[in-house]
């Protein structure tokens, strides 16, 4: 067992209430899995659950809640802060772009949130997601596409971008 899925397992049955995992063992491959987390750093398409990955036994999809993306009123006028979106970047995620335009509208409702900044489809490179990412001026950072996971070399696992390209997690590490 390498340690990558063996971390994944642990954080399996950490995170998850036995009724929960009970619940997922019932489901059928290919089932749509939706995750409503207030806590995107957590990797739950990743969580392991003895046979294999969540994202590769399900159609994995998390969000946060509303009151998530809620941020208090700032006193300027002055944007503070903004946002990068990232969607369908290999083409074959229609639903992505309405998902997309409906968290910009969110984040550009928001007190003290400046336009987002928006990488749609064949625009959404690895140059330009780390390009972005370098300049370290986003609050909150949105991907709507797969992920690659390579069980072989996990640090080669990451973010499917634009011409098959995959942005790792060490690299994402360095940007930002």
């Amino acid at each position: 067992v390498d340690p990558f899925s063996s971390l994944c397992r642990l954080l399996y049955a950490q995170l998850l209430p036995p009724e929960i995992r009970s619940a997922l063992e019932a489901l059928a491959p290919g089932t749509a899995l939706s995750i409503l987390t207030n806590d995107p750093s957590l990797p739950w398409d990743l969580l392991h659950d003895g046979e294999d990955h969540l994202a590769f036994r399900y159609t994995v999809a998390r969000s946060l809640p509303i009151e998530t993306l809620r941020r208090p009123p700032t006193p300027t006028a002055e944007p503070s802060w903004s946002a990068l979106l990232i969607g369908n970047p290999t083409g074959d995620l229609p639903s992505s772009a309405e998902e997309i335009e409906q968290i910009a509208r969110l984040v550009e409702a928001t007190p003290g949130a400046s336009v987002a900044h928006i990488l749609m489809r064949s625009r959404a490179t690895k140059v330009a997601v780390r390009r972005h990412l370098a300049g370290g001026a986003y609050r909150l950072i949105h991907y709507a596409g797969h992920a690659h996971i390579d069980h072989d070399a996990p640090e080669r696992s990451g973010l499917l971008l634009a011409n098959r390209e995959i942005l790792t997690i060490r690299e994402i590490q360095e940007q930002i």
